[in-house]
């Protein structure tokens, strides 16, 4: 759990433990298995939940806000909420999400983000750096970006573009004291073979 900057590990959250705490608006319970009553109660402002798999009890009012997945609200029991995330705007609803993660185009995680069942993910396009020979544009996201009813993950996916250079190839005419020369443009890559004839 995120509190005051710094995460704590948490087993169990007894009754009323953060009771009033009003600066509270993300709570990750990933090894708690229950909470107390009133445990979150009196906050207003929560954001973000997430319940571990092994939650086995929460106590009376234990949260202050409503719990819905899609348009059904949940109990707020621990058969209704383990191993769930949710999400919302701190206006005392919360709704059952799940984790996007955006990789680059190596599968290093670019970023995470949380999207509400049934809504469709979205993320702006990635950036590659540049080699000598090739820059590059994103093209989308592998798979198909589809609406969040599981966890996902998606990479970035990025379109070759083959750097150009201005050629210039000149011959000396020492008979004629004069120089001819051509310019052409070559593009980058291994099966451009540029030619020039003088």
């Amino acid at each position: 759990m995120n509190y005051g900057g710094s995460e704590w590990a948490v087993g169990s959250v007894g009754a009323y433990a953060f009771y009033d705490c009003g600066s509270l608006k993300e709570v990750s319970l990933l090894s708690a298995e229950s909470a107390g009553v009133q445990a979150f109660d009196s906050i207003g402002s929560l954001a973000y939940i997430r319940f571990s798999n092994s939650l086995q009890s929460v106590g009376r009012d234990a949260f202050p806000v409503s719990f819905y997945s899609g348009d059904m609200e949940l109990s707020a029991d621990a058969a209704s909420l383990a191993g769930r995330i949710f999400t919302g705007s701190g206006d005392g609803i919360l709704y059952e999400s799940f984790e996007i993660s955006w990789l680059d185009g190596a599968g290093v995680l670019a970023d995470t983000t949380f999207v509400m069942k049934g809504r469709m993910p979205m993320h702006e396009g990635l950036e590659k750096e540049p080699t000598d020979t090739f820059s590059y544009e994103f093209a989308g996201w592998v798979p198909d970006v589809a609406a969040a009813y599981f966890d996902a993950f998606y990479t970035a996916e990025f379109r070759e573009i083959p750097k150009e250079f201005t050629v210039t190839v000149t011959k000396n005419v020492a008979r004629y004291g004069s120089v001819s020369g051509k310019s052409f443009t070559a593009r980058t890559g291994p099966k451009c073979r540029p030619t020039a004839t003088c």
